[in-house]
């Protein structure tokens, strides 16, 4: 059984707190946080991500930039009690000004968030009302993402391919099953999709490898003290990810499948 320091147990309790006390996020985020201790996986796991990854090396083989034609997609949660780099904030002054800083606010508030990878743009983000749904999710995928799509450049529209979504229980829905196999027919990846996604595996996904680090990182600089003002930093954090940056991450897949096959399905993070 792994130990754990009064520290990283306390950065456990504030992740699961920042993450809705959602356990499954809170896991992926504390990864992120420590890549030393990695996701457990179960029996059938190794087996899934193999054959996950030799699927996209096949189609990698034909098209070296098939994973730029993907729309990579994930949710996960804002709050405004999130882990904060306290380290970034220095007071210079001859006596000692006994300077106080607010580390768990009294009042606290969260959003929800769907966000999308195409090739080097972001897709979203997309504000989730409450915790997420079936019914929330199938009206996001029809409305707010095909309105995204709508105003993207052709050249996007044009390559787009497939879409990616992980397991969690509203995108599993029968509806939403229905929509994706209409919109993107024997070309979308998830648990019942034609091409399936391997249970615990944000190592496979260029969202949870780098883009939610990425914007968690701009938004909690500082703590917010208004929903609104957690609204606009997430917007600006979004707006802020240079394509180049974005596209990095999505090639990135490429040598990430290729570490998961030899490793033959198991960790292969250091």
């Amino acid at each position: 059984m792994a130990t754990y320091s009064q520290t990283e147990k306390r950065e456990m309790y504030e992740l699961y707190i920042s993450n809705n006390k959602n356990a499954a996020r809170a896991a992926q985020e504390y990864e992120f946080l420590y890549p030393e201790r990695l996701q457990t996986l179960y029996p059938g796991d190794g087996d899934r991500r193999v054959a996950f990854c030799r699927w996209l090396q096949t189609k990698l083989m034909a098209d070296i930039n098939y994973s730029r034609k993907i729309i990579w997609s994930d949710e996960t949660t804002f709050t405004n009690s999130g882990i904060f780099n306290r380290k970034n904030k220095h007071y210079y002054a001859t006596e000692n000004p006994h300077l106080k800083q607010e580390t768990r606010p009294q009042i606290r508030f969260h959003i929800n968030v769907w966000c999308g990878i195409l090739d080097d743009t972001v897709i979203g983000p997309f504000i989730i009302d409450g915790n997420l749904n079936s019914q929330k999710y199938l009206q996001l995928l029809e409305t707010q993402l095909e309105d995204a799509l709508d105003h993207l450049p052709l050249r996007y529209v044009r390559n787009l391919e497939g879409f990616q979504q992980d397991g969690a229980g509203p995108h599993n829905a029968a509806l939403v099953t229905q929509y994706l196999n209409n919109r993107f027919p024997n070309n979308w990846i998830g648990t019942h999709g034609p091409v399936a996604w391997p249970p615990r595996s944000p190592c496979l996904n260029p969202l949870d490898c780098f883009f939610w680090g990425y914007l968690k990182n701009k938004v909690y600089y500082t703590p917010c003290q208004t929903m609104a003002e957690l609204r606009e930093r997430l917007n600006q954090a979004c707006r802020s990810c240079s394509p180049h940056i974005i596209r990095k991450a999505v090639d990135k897949m490429n040598g990430r499948i290729l570490k998961c096959l030899r490793q033959n399905g198991f960790q292969f993070e250091q």
